[in-house]
């Protein structure tokens, strides 16, 4: 099962590097292949106290002594989910590279086990698998992830969140070449509310497009994008901007409590900003 370390040393390893995402800290052991380039862009030498937050991050190349068995929470061909008495197995069926990872329940630690031989698609698949444990930390932290693309528009970010195919990265390009609006993150944006501000924080994770931001923004709003004849503006109720979020947050929902975070964001959120429907040509 998963043997948590008590102090740095114990990894086997020095620190590789730290970063900082979404005011939240990641301290990375490993070898220097098994880290993709996007992730160490956040690289920071910022001193941080004891208690700040902080996820420890190891790659290792051996497997694991040996897998406690546990409650199953979810299995789709992607991923599959056991609860276990300290900390949630993740197991990849598709990832070739990716033997299984474990994730500590407070979100702190997590080990991930690889084949001996890194590639340039172990480390793809690494970088995967860490997205989905610091969505879990981000979470506990009350930040939420949104399957969206955006763009800086007024100093303030504005998300167009649709189902993949739909035209988001089509939409955002139309408004940098009219409006010279820059393309903030391709495919996913971190949401959090801070001293009741709604932000939009960079994250390394941005689908296919390559494009993200290392920066911090005020959320202007978020627009839910379908294909139409004419371009039209559609008002939402409450009921249906709350539900609509929810289906476009990527953030992690294995268990109820986990949904309820999701929720509690949402809800505080859908009255500090504009969310609507835009039905596009």
């Amino acid at each position: 099962g998963a043997v948590w370390p008590k102090t740095d040393d114990t990894w086997g390893m020095p620190c590789y590097r730290t970063l900082k995402i979404a005011g939240l800290f990641l301290k990375l052991y490993g070898p220097e292949m098994a880290f993709a380039k996007e992730l160490l862009d956040f690289e920071t030498n910022e001193e941080f106290s004891d208690d700040a937050p902080i996820q420890e991050i190891c790659v290792q190349t051996q497997l694991p002594a040996y897998t406690e068995n546990g409650i199953l929470l979810l299995r789709n061909p992607s991923l599959s989910v056991v609860e276990c008495v300290d900390h949630y197995l993740l197991l990849f069926p598709e990832l070739k590279q990716i033997r299984e990872a474990h994730v500590d329940k407070e979100g702190k630690r997590v080990i991930i086990y690889c084949m001996p031989d890194i590639t340039e698609e172990t480390t793809v698949e690494i970088s995967y698998v860490i997205r989905i444990a610091f969505l879990y930390f981000a979470q506990l932290k009350h930040r939420m992830a949104v399957h969206s693309a955006s763009i800086l528009y007024r100093d303030k970010v504005w998300l167009f969140s649709a189902p993949a195919g739909t035209g988001k990265t089509t939409h955002t390009q139309i408004w940098r070449e009219v409006y010279e609006t820059p393309v903030i993150n391709g495919d996913l944006n971190l949401i959090a509310l801070e001293n009741g501000i709604a932000t939009v924080h960079g994250i390394p994770w941005c689908g296919t497009s390559g494009i993200y931001s290392k920066q911090s923004y005020p959320l202007g709003g978020i627009i839910f994008l379908t294909q139409g004849a004419d371009n039209k503006m559609i008002s939402l109720s409450k009921d249906q901007k709350l539900l609509r979020l929810l289906h476009r947050s990527i953030s992690p929902g294995w268990k109820e409590e986990m949904q309820e975070r999701n929720y509690s964001v949402v809800e505080e959120l859908i009255d500090k900003i504009l969310i609507c429907h835009l039905s596009c040509n």
